[in-house]
């Protein structure tokens, strides 16, 4: 009897270890499952929260440099039509690429008179990001996605009084050398130093050739806009083909302004 007392004693005893054993290892596999899917979920979101703030962060910097680039064209219209031709400012370049290019370069003909102006343009470059200040107006390129930020200065006019379409054509024509990349504080001063002046009465017809522009097709959907300008007066025709609008007008102004720029790291 004591032995067999022994005996169902020691079964019973290993039954219940047995039985502990695989509740603790359930615990554990549990508890482990738990914080796993917790490692999971906060991973996720903290990428997520990462992303939106990394996403932010790139909208507020493009934002920041459409404002700098409007206050720019600001700064070359004072240049420009003001009496003080000469102003400054202070460009923050935040990591990218400051420079000025010789192109594009526009042709403007008029009856038997072409002019060809290499009207350059001050660009900036960050990453997939690109802005620039191209014949008075501002061009931008966001992941390859471009479009006009601010229009150029291309005016259509019409008189009622005696039925006259007046067109006025300022061209902006940047000249100088400057290039920065990196960090810091660049200073730009902007200096008029010649205006030329064409003024054309007669029932003529004026062509702008825009194709050797990076923005063409931009420049297309400006001049494709100027058709609804007081019901289309000037005769408005944009040839996709060959890249240049056709006007019609009984007075043209073209005004081509020299802009010189100088630089200096601050």
């Amino acid at each position: 009897m004591g032995i067999e007392s022994l005996q169902d004693g020691f079964g019973k005893n290993s039954g219940s270890n047995f039985g502990n054993n695989n509740t603790a290892v359930s615990e554990v596999l549990s508890y482990i499952f738990v914080f796993a899917i917790i490692v999971s979920v906060v991973s996720l979101v903290y990428l997520q929260v990462n992303n939106i703030i990394e996403d932010t962060r790139d909208k507020m910097k493009v934002e920041g440099l459409r404002q700098s680039f409007k206050r720019v064209q600001n700064v070359i219209q004072l240049t420009t039509y003001s009496d003080a031709p000469l102003q400054t400012i202070e460009f923050e370049l935040q990591g990218g690429s400051l420079y000025l290019s010789d192109d594009p370069v526009f042709t403007i003909m008029v009856e038997n008179d072409t002019y060809t102006i290499p009207t350059g343009s001050l660009t900036y470059e960050f990453q997939d990001y690109k802005i620039a200040y191209e014949n008075g107006g501002i061009w931008e390129s966001y992941y390859g996605d471009k479009r006009m930020v601010s229009e150029p200065r291309i005016f259509i006019h019409h008189r009622n009084i005696d039925n006259q379409t007046i067109i006025v054509v300022v061209v902006t024509r940047l000249n100088g050398n400057l290039s920065y990349s990196g960090e810091g504080s660049v200073r730009l001063d902007f200096n008029r130093t010649n205006t030329t002046i064409e003024t054309y009465e007669l029932n003529g017809n004026l062509r702008i050739y825009y194709g050797n522009s990076e923005y063409s097709d931009q420049w297309e959907e400006f001049f494709q806009s100027l058709k609804t300008v007081e019901g289309n007066l000037a005769s408005v025709q944009v040839d996709t083909v060959n890249n240049y609008a056709r006007f019609s007008f009984n007075r043209l102004i073209i005004t081509t302004y020299n802009v010189t720029i100088n630089s200096i790291m601050s």
